[in-house]
């Protein structure tokens, strides 16, 4: 079982499903990112009407927009699209050349925001106010309250991050999710939005394309053989007590399109997508 550097687990928002456009829009956009970029925000800014009184433009290229709360606490933290922040604060427009590493906080609204630059430490652990240490207990306590969980294994020396679902399969009749070589923050929003979808019913199928999780481009799903479940699927194999459970790997294409069993495809990302499906695979 693989916990490479800690394996951790962040709560899904299973309540009212964010949707990604703003009501009101800004005529001239002055982010690089488009509008519907997903992003990380205190829950109490749109819960609570609380301000925003910190921007962090991560070394990722992430946006994440704090109140002066906990954030230290998971389930404080939500996804929204970035537009949906300008909609609740259009002072964060003053900010939104911000390089990346970069940060900027302010006391009150009507202050004027500081800028700041991330330490290298700081800016590679900027999600530490996402995770926690894995609890196995309160982790089946939880998927039974919100429907699923998501596990998050940073990348290292021995290969790609990955993120997989719990829960989907108990709670929806619907394989397990489990995507590789991502940005995690990205990973962890794409699994967000497959599980809002099977809560509605939907069911991911293999042979077709889906667009809409990323960007411009569509993924495809692939069933995972059981003789990765040991390496891949450590607390899902905990939390269903043994490997009868279905999975499906999410894979996602190079920019021309071409995904990894494709001759063609970008020969600098084959390793970060290793394939896990019952036919020829990329180790």
């Amino acid at each position: 079982m693989r916990k490479r550097r800690g394996e951790f687990f962040f709560r899904l928002f299973s309540g009212k499903r964010v949707q990604l456009m703003a009501e009101q829009q800004v005529n001239e956009w002055p982010f690089e990112e488009p509008e519907d970029r997903p992003v990380f925000v205190s829950r109490g800014i749109f819960e609570d009407g609380t301000p925003i009184v910190t921007v962090l433009h991560d070394s990722d290229g992430d946006w994440v927009f704090l109140d002066d709360g906990d954030n230290s606490d998971p389930e404080r933290m939500m996804v929204v699209a970035l537009n949906q922040v300008i909609s609740a604060d259009a002072s964060v427009l003053k900010v939104a050349d911000l390089p990346y590493s970069h940060g900027a906080e302010r006391t009150a609204p009507g202050d004027e925001w500081q800028r700041f630059e991330m330490e290298d430490e700081e800016a590679e652990e900027d999600l530490d106010h996402l995770h926690k240490d894995l609890d196995e207990a309160e982790l089946a306590a939880k998927v039974a309250q919100y429907g699923w969980y998501v596990m998050l294994v940073p990348k290292d020396d021995e290969g790609p991050g990955f993120a997989y679902s719990i829960g989907f399969h108990k709670n929806f009749d619907h394989p397990e999710i489990i995507i590789f070589g991502l940005d995690l923050k990205v990973m962890w929003a794409m699994i967000n939005e497959i599980g809002e979808q099977v809560k509605t019913g939907k069911h991911y199928e293999t042979e077709k394309i889906y667009f809409g999780l990323i960007e411009k481009y569509g993924c495809v799903f692939e069933p995972v053989a059981e003789r990765h479940y040991a390496e891949y699927f450590g607390y899902a194999n905990w939390f269903y007590k043994g490997t009868d459970f279905p999975a499906l790997q999410c894979v996602w294409p190079d920019k021309a399109g071409l995904y990894p069993w494709h001759e063609d495809f970008n020969p600098e990302w084959r390793s970060a997508q290793p394939l896990l499906g019952t036919g020829d695979e990329t180790e």
